[in-house]
């Protein structure tokens, strides 16, 4: 499933503000899968040379994203970027 390109700019975005290094690896793999098209192993081994870890928190964002209207996920961002 594509991202939406409102999904792709928050993911962008949310990527480019992160401090937290594993976060950001785990938000890379997210927009490599979500806009590229690709499987979460496939974008795991070619982002860090692993797949094993990829499915598993694609799993958790998806389970996460299925819970959280955008308006949350902007509340998050806008929270984390004031603090």
């Amino acid at each position: 499933m594509m991202a939406t390109e409102s999904e792709e700019r928050t993911l962008i975005n949310s990527y480019r503000k992160e401090k937290d290094a594993d976060v950001s690896k785990r938000l890379r793999l997210i927009i490599f899968t979500r806009v590229n098209g690709k499987s979460a192993s496939e974008a795991a081994n070619t982002l860090y040379g692993c797949r094993s870890w990829g499915p598993k928190w694609y799993k958790r964002y998806i389970k996460w994203r299925g819970g959280c209207s955008q308006e949350h996920i902007q509340e998050r961002q806008d929270t984390q970027s004031t603090a």
